[in-house]
């Protein structure tokens, strides 16, 4: 899991004055020195991060012991002066499982493409699509919800050789890929 963080306002209902922090008790935090990353689950990470207006913080933690469960996190900043802030807590689900296609058909019919996708997805987002013969390779969307696992959709393409690539995202940002070459003719 990669928990991204702009280091120039992550402190909820505390106000932000360019690089500098308010604690509670109206103190202002500013030249960053160092970042900690709480878990309820007892785990801490810190790290020293960059300060100044706009930077970004990231950590990258594997979660996947708390699959399927909730954990809360929380964020202390501290300046070079000492002065310590912290984040609220936020509840998060943890997903680190990727979606299960049991199934994708499709049935062409003149230019239409009629898709069957079977999917076994609890926090299920979409099903998109991307042409892989096209410069842009802009994602189209086929589905954006399921009724029992299963998305149903039909599609019109034009006359030709088609390369998808289509990829199921859960809402955790897993996701499974499938290239899928079609010909309408």
């Amino acid at each position: 899991m990669l928990i991204g963080i702009p280091v120039n306002c992550i402190i909820k209902k505390r106000e932000c004055i360019d690089r500098d922090y308010r604690t509670k008790g109206n103190q202002i935090i500013g030249n960053l020195c160092n970042v900690n990353l709480n878990f309820n689950k007892g785990m801490s990470f810190g790290k020293n991060c960059p300060s100044g207006k706009n930077q970004k913080c990231s950590f990258d933690i594997d979660l996947s012991d708390f699959d399927g469960q909730e954990i809360y996190y929380w964020f202390e900043i501290t300046d070079i002066a000492g002065n310590l802030a912290e984040s609220k807590e936020t509840k998060i689900k943890v997903d680190t499982k990727y979606p299960i296609v049991n199934s994708l058909n499709y049935n062409i019919s003149k230019k239409n493409v009629l898709f069957t996708f079977n999917i076994s997805e609890k926090n299920f987002d979409e099903i998109n699509y991307v042409y892989l013969n096209d410069t842009n390779q802009k994602e189209n969307v086929l589905c954006s919800s399921l009724k029992n696992g299963i998305c149903k959709i039909k599609k019109s393409f034009k006359i030709g050789e088609h390369n998808l690539k289509i990829r199921i995202f859960d809402k955790a940002g897993n996701m499974m890929e499938r290239e899928l070459g079609l010909v309408i003719v």
